[in-house]
C-alpha cells in the first residue's frame, strides 16, 4: 500500500539496496545461509515477535526512499542502540557546491538593491564588496578636485604642532613646512614630500597662491607672526593664546575685520563635544539659573619654565567658562605661588565676578597627586559635571538641587533625584576645529565671532596676571 510502513521480518530482503518500495520481497529459506532453517527457531522468532512489537513501533522508520523526495521530508537521522542506522544513498560533497552558490547568489540578488545588481563583476575582495578599485592618494586627489580646497602653510612644528599638521594636511592643500629647527624639518619633509620646506618665514608670506598659514609657535611670537601674516593678506590660526596684553590682540581683531580676514585662536576645548553638550544644556533651561562654574586642572608635571600656571593650564578652562556664562568677567582675582622656579606660579587660583551675578573660579597646578581636567555647573534645579578624564562618562547629569517649602518655618532641604550620562560623541575636537577653521575661511560661518571670544580670553588672562603681580608685591 502506498504510503504505509513496512516491517521487514524473517526473510524479507531490501532487494539489494535499491532502497524502493515495490523491491521489498521475500526471500525462500533456501536462500538463505544455503539451508533450511529448523521450525523451533522460526516459532521461537515469531513468538518473540509480539514481545517486540513496542520497540519496533517506536523505531519504525519508512522504506528508504532516495533522498526522502516521495514523502516529502528528510529521513530519520538518529541511530537508537540495537537499530542500525539503515543505508542511505549521499551526493558527493563537491556535486553540492554548484547548486548551493546558485541558491546563494539568487538569494543575494534577490535582496540587493537593483544598482548593486547592475554593477559589473570584478574581481578580488574589493570588487566583491562593492569598493573603488583605487588607492587612498587617487582617491584624495578626486576629492581635491571636486572641493574648494584651501592652500595652507604651517609655522611650527614642534609638539602640538605636529597634531596640526597632521589634520590640515588631511584636510587641505599643505603647500609649506616652517621650523627653525634643521633636523624637524627634514624629519616632517620626509613625511610630507609634496610640501615645501623652508627655515624662512618671508617665503611662505610672498607666495600669492597660498590662503591661510597655521601658526604653532612659542607664545611670546603668536602676536608678531600673526600680525605678519595679516598684513599679507592671509588667514591665520594661531595657537592660544594669540598674544599676551589685551592691546595686541585687539589690534589684530582690528586688522583682520579691515581686511576681511578670518582671525582664529586655537581655543582647542570650545569643539570638545562634551564641552559642546555643556553648553547645550546650559542654554536649555535644563538646569535652572547657573549660580557658579569651578574648574579643576591639575597634574604632576609638566613643569615649565617660561610661563605659570595660570598662562599654561588656565586658557583653557578660562576659555570654556567664557563661553558657557556668555559674559565678560567685571571682577577677577588671582593668588598663587612659585614653589620650583622662581617668578613662575606653579599654582594658581582665580576667582572671577560676572555682571550676572555668577561667580566662577579656578584651580590650576602642575603640583598635584591628581590629574584632574574637571568643570562643574551648578543650577538652580540640577548639576552638571564635565569630566574629561572618563573615557565614556564625560558628561553626568545630578538632579540635585536645595528647596524650600512652603509649608515649613524657612528651613531648606535637599532633593536629590535621577542621575544620568547622554552620549558623547567620540570626535577629535582637533579635527572639529581644524574643520571649522577652514569652513571660515571658505567663508561659512561668523568670521569675527572667533577673534572676539579671543579677545576676551587675553583680557581675563591679562588681568588675572596683574593680580597675581599684585599680590606677590
Amino acid at each position: 500500500m502506498e504510503g504505509a510502513r513496512v516491517r521487514l521480518l524473517h526473510g524479507v530482503h531490501r532487494a539489494r539496496r535499491q532502497g524502493e518500495r515495490e523491491h521489498a520481497v521475500l526471500l525462500p529459506f533456501a536462500d538463505l545461509a544455503g539451508t533450511e532453517p529448523r521450525q523451533a527457531t522460526v516459532a521461537e522468532g515469531l513468538e518473540g515477535a509480539r514481545a517486540r512489537r513496542g520497540v519496533q513501533e517506536r523505531h519504525r522508520r519508512h522504506a528508504r526512499v532516495a533522498c526522502a523526495e516521495a514523502d516529502g521530508a528528510a529521513p530519520e537521522r538518529r541511530c537508537r542502540r540495537g537499530l542500525p542506522r539503515p543505508p542511505r544513498p549521499s551526493a558527493e560533497r563537491g556535486a553540492l557546491r554548484p547548486a548551493r552558490a546558485v541558491q546563494l547568489r539568487l538569494r543575494r540578488d534577490r535582496d540587493c538593491t537593483q544598482r548593486h545588481r547592475l554593477r559589473p563583476a570584478g574581481r578580488g575582495r574589493a570588487a566583491r564588496r562593492g569598493l573603488p578599485e583605487r588607492n587612498r592618494q587617487e582617491r584624495l586627489e578626486q576629492r581635491k578636485s571636486l572641493e574648494a580646497v584651501t592652500r595652507i602653510a604651517q609655522i611650527g612644528l614642534g609638539q602640538w604642532g605636529k597634531n596640526l599638521v597632521r589634520n590640515f594636511a588631511d584636510l587641505a592643500d599643505l603647500r609649506w613646512i616652517c621650523d627653525v629647527d634643521d633636523a624637524r624639518l627634514r624629519e616632517f619633509a620626509t613625511r610630507y614630500p609634496t610640501a615645501h620646506a623652508t627655515t624662512s618665514v618671508d617665503e611662505l608670506l610672498a607666495d600669492d597662491e597660498l590662503d591661510a598659514i597655521v601658526v604653532a609657535t612659542p607664545v611670546p611670537t603668536h602676536y608678531e607672526l600673526s600680525k605678519r601674516v595679516l598684513e599679507a593678506g592671509k588667514h591665520v590660526f594661531v595657537e592660544k593664546p594669540p598674544a599676551m596684553r589685551g592691546a595686541e590682540m585687539e589690534e589684530l581683531c582690528e586688522l583682520a575685520e579691515d581686511r576681511g580676514l578670518v582671525l582664529m585662536p586655537g581655543h582647542l576645548l570650545l569643539y570638545h563635544p562634551g564641552v559642546q553638550k555643556l553648553k547645550e544644556l546650559v542654554d536649555s533651561g535644563e538646569l535652572g539659573d547657573v549660580l557658579c562654574v569651578y574648574g579643576n586642572r591639575q597634574n604632576l608635571g609638566t613643569i615649565r619654565t617660561h610661563e605659570n600656571a595660570l598662562w599654561s593650564l588656565g586658557v583653557h578652562d578660562l576659555s570654556v567658562l567664557l563661553y558657557l556664562v556668555d559674559e565678560e568677567p567685571s571682577e577677577l582675582w588671582a593668588h598663587g605661588n612659585s614653589f620650583l622656579n622662581p617668578g613662575v606660579e606653579d599654582v594658581v587660583f582665580c576667582y572671577l565676578r560676572f555682571p550676572s551675578g555668577k561667580i566662577a573660579h579656578m584651580h590650576l597646578s602642575w603640583l598635584d597627586p591628581h590629574k584632574i581636567r574637571r568643570i562643574t555647573v551648578v543650577g538652580r534645579d540640577k548639576m552638571v559635571v564635565f569630566d574629561d578624564m572618563e573615557l565614556e562618562r564625560k558628561i553626568t547629569v545630578y538632579d540635585k538641587a536645595p528647596e524650600q517649602p512652603t509649608t515649613t518655618y524657612g528651613e531648606w532641604r535637599t532633593r536629590t533625584g535621577d542621575i544620568y550620562s547622554p552620549k558623547i560623541p567620540n570626535t577629535e575636537p582637533l579635527r572639529l576645529e581644524c574643520e571649522h577653521f577652514l569652513a571660515l575661511v571658505q567663508g561659512k560661518g561668523d568670521q569675527e565671532r572667533a577673534a572676539r571670544d579671543g579677545l576676551a580670553v587675553v583680557r581675563a588672562l591679562e588681568q588675572l596676571q596683574a593680580s597675581l603681580e599684585a599680590v606677590a608685591a
